[in-house]
């Protein structure tokens, strides 16, 4: 991967130069040499950023300082593309350099660097700077009679007090960015403070205006042939009309939206769409229905390579049977899940599998492989629960084996350093004794005729010395092989290392899996345990309609075997299973704020989690701005600084 990715950025230089000598020996001016390489970039962008990325770094290492105008624009154009890829901390080094190429009194350079740098915070979601950025650009904005400029400024600012959770003043500077775009008349503009609005209005339980919203937005993407906006804003409208508890309106809506979906080959979307009208049909008693959606989106994930749509749908499908009386078929289809999600390792989804397959044999009463089932889900659940022990000492034994490494380098740096001298002095030691060699053969040459005594034993001193001489080069070749083996374990370490690194990185990832999983189960499970309670309120009345009272008793107990899950607490659950993958959240969360109540350490831990207010008001059952008074008496009992975001510092316990 590496070799073709360098291939790639060699192949765009050679490219590069090949424009501009192309557009040298044809003397075209050099303004066409720029439109070329900003154009063949644009291009590469969607389907090769890697690759527009190295032709924009190779214009802006030949610009000169004479072209500053030019090295602007492809600075802001890299930023943008940078951005698209989250690699926000080079996209904030291009503004810097484009900032300093502006002139101090460029106040439209100065209006772009506060927009692309105010985006940057809003998309890593520190709300608090991103505002800031925004009230600035407005200001400037305001003084230089800059209406398009101002109205981007006023829209950006009050999303970015959604995301602070300051609804009202959200609303209101939404509604003044839509006034300004529409006297404008600027679609876009226009069509981003429509679908904001209806977010607001919806955070603030204001259905009725999130639906008026969302129609405005449906007729000027369609008005402008924005097909993606269309197609998100149905989807939202469905979304609220189903909050509104008008399930066939919202059916409505996502089946126009799935449509749009198709169309633009949009799988994860469409999915998602098609599984909401499925469990709308499910929850109307319209079991024929959602069966049929169902099956739709299995084959759908099926062809096109979608594993865990494929578990899902199965999933929904067994319980439609199950509720319908058809167990043996909905054992055969969570049996198949069951398999989809071992063989592409969704380990969460093969525990919920697990417990789907438990309730199926129990209602069969082959309660031996129900019993057998459960035990599997606790064998799963207890793997996952020892993943974070499992980091906790892979990360101790790496740091240790550094450490260990480190202490091995600068032993074998001292031994060299050592073995360097001895070779110094061996040396030294040769060339005197070659010297002493010299004289003695001279003395004896002289004196060859006056003693043959004398003569013997300087043959044996020379002897002798040749014997030490090749001990000696034999030690000095055993040393430098022993200094290669040294070499080549240091080597072998370092790779170690780096596949230790690499575990670390894919422990995270499933850290982060899971804690999605766990969103999506405790969401699932609280719209389900509502659904029952429900149920269980209508049907309970009926039982005395019954004039024998041993219909009476069979009703009761059908109603409480359908019901039989209303009785436990998704919260409860969300909180044990929270502690599995947090073992010490809630213990630090109140050495730091004791006077915490056990709903408020609940809120905490949704927030830990990055759940939105409209999730963890699904969840604890209250409305939203329930839930923003808790976070505001959160922060309060945590001793936060005002500028101080809640969910970072949450993360960080």
């Amino acid at each position: 991967m590496c070799k073709s990715k360098t291939f790639g950025i060699i192949g765009i230089a050679f490219l590069a130069i090949s424009i501009f000598n192309s557009c040298n020996r044809g003397n075209t001016p050099e303004i066409d040499v720029h439109a070329k390489v900003i154009a063949k970039a644009d291009s590469m962008a969607k389907y090769d950023p890697v690759g527009a990325d190295s032709l924009y770094q190779y214009f802006l290492s030949h610009s000169g300082k004479e072209s500053s105008g030019k090295t602007k624009e492809i600075l802001l154009r890299r930023t943008t593309l940078n951005m698209e890829q989250r690699e926000f901390d080079t996209a904030k080094n291009c503004l810097r350099k484009y900032l300093l190429l502006s002139e101090e009194k460029d106040t439209a350079s100065l209006l772009q660097y506060l927009s692309k740098l105010g985006e940057i915070y809003f998309l890593i979601g520190n709300y608090d700077s991103s505002k800031a950025i925004y009230t600035r650009g407005i200001q400037i904005a305001d003084s230089y009679n800059s209406g398009e400029q101002l109205s981007a400024f006023t829209l950006n600012n009050g999303k970015s007090m959604l995301g602070l959770g300051e609804y009202a003043e959200a609303i209101k500077h939404l509604s003044e960015g839509l006034q300004m775009a529409k006297s404008q008349k600027n679609d876009t503009h226009i069509m981003v403070a429509l679908h904001s609005l209806a977010v607001a209005s919806s955070y603030t339980e204001d259905y009725n205006d999130a639906v008026n919203y969302s129609k405005q937005l449906i007729k000027y993407s369609e008005e402008i042939n924005d097909q993606p906006s269309y197609a998100d804003a149905w989807m939202n409208l469905g979304i609220y009309y189903k909050s509104m508890g008008m399930p066939d309106s919202a059916i409505e809506a996502y089946n126009k939206a799935s449509n749009v979906f198709r169309e633009l080959n949009d799988s994860l979307k469409l999915v998602m769409t098609r599984y909401n009208v499925g469990n709308i049909l499910k929850n109307q008693k319209k079991y024929k229905e959602a069966e049929q959606v169902m099956k739709e989106i299995f084959e759908y994930c099926a062809s096109n390579g979608i594993p865990e749509g494929q578990a899902y749908s199965l999933w929904a499908l067994s319980a439609i049977y199950e509720e319908t009386g058809r167990v043996n078929d909905g054992l055969a289809l969570i049996d198949t899940a069951i398999k989809i999600a071992s063989h592409y390792n969704l380990i969460n989804k093969v525990k919920l599998f697990h417990e789907k397959r438990h309730s199926l044999l129990y209602s069969l009463g082959r309660y031996q492989e129900a019993y057998q089932s459960s035990l599997q889900a606790g064998i799963i659940y207890d793997s996952l629960l020892g993943l974070e022990k499992q980091r906790e000492i892979l990360e101790l034994k790496t740091k240790y084996e550094t450490e260990e490494k480190a202490q091995e380098n600068a032993l074998l740096k001292k031994d060299n350093e050592i073995i360097s001298n001895q070779l110094t002095s061996q040396r030294l030691t040769f060339a005197l004794i070659l010297l002493s060699a010299a004289f003695v053969s001279l003395l004896l040459f002289l004196m060859y005729y006056r003693t043959n005594n004398k003569r013997k034993l300087y043959e044996e001193q020379t002897l002798r010395l040749e014997q030490e001489n090749k001990t000696q080069l034999a030690e000095l070749a055993a040393s430098t092989l022993e200094n290669k083996l040294r070499t080549e374990e240091l080597a072998k370490l370092e790779l170690e290392t780096q596949i230790k690194t690499s575990q670390l990185e894919k422990i995270e990832l499933e850290a982060s899996l899971r804690e999605q999983e766990l969103v999506f189960q405790s969401l699932a499970k609280t719209e389900l345990t509502q659904l029952l309670r429900s149920v269980k309120e209508m049907l309970a009345p009926f039982t005395l309609k019954f004039t024998r009272k041993k219909d009476q008793e069979e009703f009761s107990k059908v109603l409480s075997d359908i019901t039989r899950d209303t009785s436990k607490d998704p919260l409860t659950e969300f909180e044990m299973l929270f502690r599995e993958l947090h073992p010490q959240f809630y213990e630090k969360l109140l050495e730091k704020a004791p006077a915490l109540s056990k709903s408020e350490l609940n809120i905490a831990a949704m927030l830990r989690l990055n759940l939105n207010t409209k999730d963890i008001a699904r969840l604890m059952n209250l409305s939203a701005a329930t839930i923003e008074t808790n976070r505001h008496f959160i922060r309060k009992k945590l001793n936060l600084e005002q500028g101080a975001n809640l969910t970072t510092f949450l993360m960080a316990v």
